[in-house]
């Protein structure tokens, strides 16, 4: 059986695509448990065809009865996604963007808005081109924890987004290997979550590390609004993720008046620029941040079962 597919990537986290609408004629007959052995299969970077992710996404048709009726908010794409371990889980922020790229190029998009669903919740993000998309998740909640480490106070945070990650601020001076001693301790507060390290490494430059597996477009979120929060910045700011592919990004930040908190300040920015994908994370007094990434096809192709 063959199964025809696109390969969409983002910040160097791709992901594959089956038109179950295309496929219908086959009559696929795959429960739960087939469609995970699928995923690990076509997944594999060795055997298959390699990706972070399979996405089956299929059109939504009108409720019955209202056919040619307008629909305040109408699901252009429904979205089922498993892991390359063949597990269904719910479609990180990355593998939205690249199903909003597919729904666009498919002419889905009611005007400049596309409304995508995966497991139960709906999802509306913007298109600014036909490549970018903006997103506007809500904050994620943080809880502030302090420890100790080589007899110094840390503080460290649990951030609940889409995923749950802990998160801690290298000192901006210190001996050498108290960076690594952070990470150690990081890492072992984290499990069950994903640790996220953000190291400034002067008033201009902030680095932040997470693991491969992570979301890229809500880790460099989190660490951009981390950063924001705790005064690591001054102005022009660049934010760099060290991993596969790099990244450097800009942005403008502006002065914290007195009187008020920083959660209560918009900012400007960050925008940046991660392999070849990009986003911005933009703080704004509404408690949301505005998120955009660029989507881009690496190819398409099919694959024999």
């Amino acid at each position: 059986m063959t199964f025809w597919f696109y390969k969409i990537q983002l910040a160097g986290k791709d992901f594959l695509f089956i038109d179950l609408d295309r496929e219908a004629h086959k009559n696929i007959q795959l429960d739960e448990r087939g469609l995970g052995e699928l995923a690990e299969l076509i997944l594999d970077r060795r055997c298959g065809v390699g990706g972070d992710g399979l996405v089956l996404f299929q059109r939504e048709q009108d409720p019955p009865g209202t056919a040619g009726l307008s629909h305040p908010h109408p699901v252009s794409l429904s979205l089922i996604h498993y892991t390359n371990g063949g597990k269904r889980s719910p479609l990180p922020l990355d593998g939205l963007f690249c199903a909003a790229r597919l729904g666009f190029d498919m002419g889905l998009a009611d005007h400049t808005t596309l409304s995508l669903a995966n497991e139960g919740k709906s999802y509306r993000l913007r298109a600014v081109d036909s490549r970018t998309f903006q997103l506007y998740p809500p904050l994620p909640e943080q809880e502030r924890w302090t420890c100790i480490i080589d007899g110094k106070p840390f503080e460290a945070f649990l951030c609940r987004g889409q995923a749950i990650y802990t998160a801690m601020i290298a000192p901006l001076t210190g001996p050498r290997g108290s960076t690594q001693r952070i990470k150690q301790s990081l890492v072992a507060m984290s499990r069950g979550t994903i640790p996220l390290l953000i190291r400034p490494i002067h008033r201009e430059l902030v680095r932040y590390v997470a693991p491969e597996r992570a979301d890229r477009i809500e880790t460099g979120a989190i660490a951009a609004l981390l950063a924001y929060q705790h005064n690591l910045v001054e102005k022009e700011h660049i934010l760099e993720w060290r991993g596969r592919g790099g990244a450097v990004s800009y942005a403008t930040f502006p002065a914290i008046p007195p009187n008020r908190s920083p959660l209560s300040v918009s900012v400007l920015g960050p925008a940046t620029l991660i392999d070849r994908g990009r986003f911005w994370a933009e703080h704004e007094e509404t408690g949301q941040l505005a998120i955009a990434g660029i989507a881009e096809y690496v190819f398409e192709g099919s694959f024999d079962l």
